[in-house]
C-alpha cells in the first residue's frame, strides 16, 4: 500500500513544537475570549441514536473503546495511559449520547462529572484534546447534551458556554485538510458554533460543511476514503447538519438533501444479513441498532443498490444470501486496506466469510495486520500485500440472468512484482445456496499463492475426507466449501470485534502455485441441503 505522505521527522517535530508554543501560550488563552458573556441559543435536535449499554458502562466507570475499557475514575483527564487514538475519542464526547440514553439523574451525574473535570484540566490548548476534528465533535456533543446536562444548574451552563465559545473561537482558525477523513467532524462543529453561540457566520459555515461533502461523497454516494464505516459517520453528520439549521431557522441546502438521498441506498448495500457494516477499510464496528436508527432520520426510503462504481463495491444477492466484494482500488491514505476483490458472506442473519475487520486503537502491530491483504478473504501472492508503491488497479463486470448472479474481476496489484494479475470469477445461484468461485493467477510468474477465507467467530469448521470442509452456522444449517487445485487447510485466524478485541475464529486456505501458464482454482460454498440432494 502506498504510505501516506509525510514531512520530514525533523521539520514535523519543529511544526509541532511551534503549534504548541504559540497555542499553549498564555496570550493565545487570552485571544480567544469574547466582548461578552456568551449564551447558548440553539440546542441542536437530540441525536438519532444511543446505546444504553455502553451508557450503563460510562455509569459504572468505563469507557468501551477498540474491545477494552478506559477507566474514567475522578480525573480521567490527567491520565497518561490512553494512546493517542483513546484520547482522541475521550476528548470527542461522542458517547455523551450514549449516558442520554440511560437518562436519570445517576447518569446526568456522571456526565456533569467528566464535563466538569474536562473544564478544570484542558482549558489550555492541548493535543489531542484541542486537534479540530476532536474539538469539533467535542462541541457538538456539548451542546447537544446542555440542556439534559444543566437543566436545573444555570452555573454549570454558563461556565460551559463560556468554555464552548473560545473551543469554538480555536475551531475557526484551524481545520484539516478538506479531503482528510476528520474534515466533517470539524465543520460540523463550525456550523453549530455559529448557529448555537452566534461565533461565525452561518452561511459561511454552511459552504464550508458542503465543500467538505461535495469532496468527500462521490457522485454515486460512497465515500471518499472507502469505509462503510465512515460512510455512516458522513450520513449521521449530514442529518445533523440539516436538523441544527431547521432548528436555526434557516433552510438546508438542496445539495444536502441530495447527498442524503444519494448515500442512503449505499449505506443499505453495505450491510450483511445481521443489518451491521461489513468490516473493509476499517468499517463493521457499528451495531445494526445504530444503523437501523440514523437510516430512519434520513427520512429517505430508498432500497439497497447492486453496486457503486465510484466507490467499488459489489453486491451479489440471491435467495438468503449476500455477498459483497471489494471491487475498488484501496485509498491512498493512511488506514484503507489492501484488500482488492475480497468479500464478505452472510447466510440469513449469520456471517460465514468476512475480513479479520477495522483495527481502532493504538497498537501499530494490529493496525498494520488488520489492513493487510491476508487479513482479508481474496487471494495472497508471495505472502505479500497485493498493493505496493504503484497503487493497483481493479476492473470489475456485474451480471445477473434468471435470478443468479456472476461477477468477473481482476486487479494487476501483484503484476509489477510477480508478472501476475489476479482474476476472480463469482456466481451466486437463484436459490442463494450455491457460491461457486473461480481464482486465476494469468501470468508467466512462478510464485506460491493461496486463497483465503477467514470464517466468522461463530462458524464451527470441521475437516472432511477429501480437502473438503463442514460448516455449521448457528441459525441456518450446515455448508459445505469444496476446491480443487490447490490443498485445503484449517488454519486459526482472529476477527477484531469493536475495532480491537481479537477473538479466535478459523479461515480455511487454499494453496497452490502459479508456474508456467499461471494458477487456477476453483471452489464453492454449497448449503448442505443443497449439496447433497
Amino acid at each position: 500500500m502506498p504510505a501516506a505522505p509525510n514531512r520530514p521527522p525533523l521539520i514535523r517535530r519543529c511544526r509541532e513544537a511551534l503549534t504548541g508554543s504559540v497555542f499553549g501560550s498564555r496570550l493565545y488563552r487570552l485571544s480567544l475570549g469574547g466582548r461578552k458573556p456568551p449564551t447558548i441559543s440553539v440546542t441542536p435536535p437530540a441525536p438519532a441514536f444511543g446505546d444504553p449499554e455502553l451508557g450503563r458502562s460510562i455509569v459504572r466507570g468505563a469507557l468501551p473503546f477498540a474491545g477494552r475499557p478506559i477507566p474514567l475514575g475522578r480525573a480521567p483527564w490527567t491520565a497518561v495511559t490512553q494512546g493517542p487514538q483513546a484520547a482522541a475519542w475521550l476528548h470527542g464526547f461522542a458517547w455523551l449520547v450514549d449516558l442520554q440514553a440511560v437518562g436519570g439523574d445517576e447518569a446526568r451525574r456522571v456526565g456533569r462529572e467528566l464535563v466538569s473535570g474536562w473544564l478544570e484540566h484542558n482549558e489550555d490548548w492541548s493535543t489531542p484534546a484541542w486537534r479540530p476534528d476532536v474539538l469539533g465533535r467535542r462541541l457538538y456533543a456539548w451542546l447537544t447534551a446542555s440542556d439534559w446536562l444543566w437543566a436545573d444548574d444555570t452555573g454549570g451552563r454558563d461556565r460551559m458556554a463560556a468554555s464552548l465559545a473560545a473551543q469554538a473561537r480555536h475551531l475557526a482558525r484551524v481545520r484539516p485538510d478538506d479531503a482528510a477523513r476528520e474534515a466533517m467532524a470539524a465543520a460540523k462543529g463550525r456550523l453549530a458554533a455559529a448557529c448555537c453561540l452566534a461565533i461565525g457566520r452561518i452561511d459561511a459555515a454552511t459552504r464550508d460543511l458542503m465543500r467538505i461533502v461535495d469532496l468527500q461523497v462521490l457522485p454515486d454516494g460512497t465515500p471518499l476514503h472507502r469505509s462503510p464505516e465512515g460512510l455512516f459517520h458522513m450520513l449521521r453528520d449530514a442529518i445533523d447538519a440539516a436538523a441544527l439549521l431547521q432548528a436555526s431557522g434557516e433552510t438546508p441546502p438542496e445539495e444536502l438533501r441530495d447527498t442524503i438521498k444519494r448515500v442512503v441506498p449505499v449505506l443499505r448495500m453495505l450491510r450483511l444479513g445481521d443489518g451491521a457494516l461489513c468490516a473493509f477499510h476499517g468499517g463493521g464496528r457499528m451495531t445494526s441498532a445504530a444503523i437501523d436508527a440514523v437510516l430512519a432520520a434520513s427520512g429517505e426510503r430508498g432500497s439497497a443498490v447492486d453496486q457503486a462504481p465510484d466507490g467499488g463495491f459489489v453486491r451479489l444477492r440471491a435467495g438468503r444470501t449476500t455477498v459483497i466484494v471489494d471491487v475498488g482500488s484501496p485509498p491512498s491514505d493512511a488506514r484503507g486496506h489492501d484488500a482488492p476483490l475480497a468479500f464478505e458472506m452472510s447466510a440469513g442473519r449469520d456471517r460465514l466469510v468476512i475480513g479479520c475487520g477495522g483495527y481502532a486503537g493504538d497498537d501499530p502491530a494490529w493496525r498494520d495486520a488488520s489492513q493487510a491483504t491476508a487479513a482479508h478473504s481474496t487471494v495472497v501472492v508471495a505472502d505479500t500485500d497485493a498493493v505496493d508503491a504503484a497503487g493497483v488497479t481493479v476492473v470489475a463486470q456485474r451480471r445477473r440472468a434468471d435470478g443468479a448472479v456472476w461477477l468477473d474481476g481482476r486487479h494487476d496489484g501483484y503484476a509489477r512484482r510477480f508478472g501476475i494479475q489476479h482474476i476472480r470469477r463469482l456466481y451466486l445461484s437463484a436459490d442463494g445456496d450455491d457460491l461457486r468461485g473461480e481464482d486465476v493467477l494469468d501470468g508467466d510468474g512462478d510464485v506460491a499463492f493461496q486463497a483465503r477465507f477467514h470464517l466468522d467467530p461463530c462458524v464451527n469448521a470441521s475437516p472432511l475426507e477429501g480437502g473438503s470442509v463442514l460448516l455449521r452456522l448457528p441459525g441456518s444449517k450446515g455448508w459445505r466449501f469444496t476446491a480443487i487445485g490447490g490443498a485445503v487447510s484449517l488454519e486459526e485466524s482472529v476477527a477484531l470485534v469493536d475495532g480491537g478485541t481479537p477473538r479466535r475464529c478459523m479461515q480455511i486456505v487454499v494453496s497452490g502455485r502459479a508456474e508456467g501458464a499461471g494458477g487456477r482454482v476453483k471452489w464453492a460454498f454449497r448449503r448442505e441441503t443443497a449439496a447433497t440432494r
